[in-house]
């Protein structure tokens, strides 16, 4: 189950009767490059807004965004990516939103929603509003709040015609 989590962030964190299993609980079972392996997928798979190198090559883990740019080095390949935009590291001119912005705009034609715990997209294309990120945030589809905390319906019918 560790290492599955390890791979599968769908299977993360290792659980019996859905409760978590502690590592310390199960550490003298595992291999040291195992627990290794398993804490830094851990913090991996706890941030919320993720940062990977921006080398596509590569899609090191290099942490959490930031509001303002800094730059993140990554420790594979040794490129700077900003920790803002995640985009190339840029020293002197601001974050540059074009790239995001065509992508918003299909988003927004199609009626895509994002995860208000990761930013992600998600797109419905069958069943009821109750949307479960791969970050866990469970949340509404049509609105984006918290699953079960506002007045929309769970499941509209026409909405798969269009």
């Amino acid at each position: 189950m560790f290492r599955m989590a390890t791979v599968d962030e769908s299977a993360f964190p290792p659980s019996c009767c859905q409760a978590a299993i502690p590592l310390d609980s199960v550490r003298q079972l595992l291999d040291d490059s195992l627990v290794e392996r398993f804490q830094r997928k851990s913090l991996e798979f706890t941030t919320t807004d993720r940062v990977y190198c921006y080398r596509l090559t590569c899609s090191t883990f290099l942490g959490g965004a930031t509001s303002r740019p800094s730059s993140l080095r990554c420790p594979q390949c040794r490129a700077e990516t900003c920790s803002a935009c995640k985009e190339e590291a840029h020293e002197t001119r601001p974050c540059s939103s074009h790239l995001n912005e065509a992508v918003l705009a299909l988003a927004k034609e199609r009626q895509w929603q994002r995860c208000p715990g990761c930013r992600h997209l998600v797109e419905l294309v069958l069943g009821c509003y109750h949307m479960q990120c791969i970050c866990k945030k469970q949340f509404c589809y049509l609105c984006a709040a918290t699953w079960k905390e506002c007045s929309c319906p769970q499941f509209a019918e026409e909405r798969l015609l269009l």
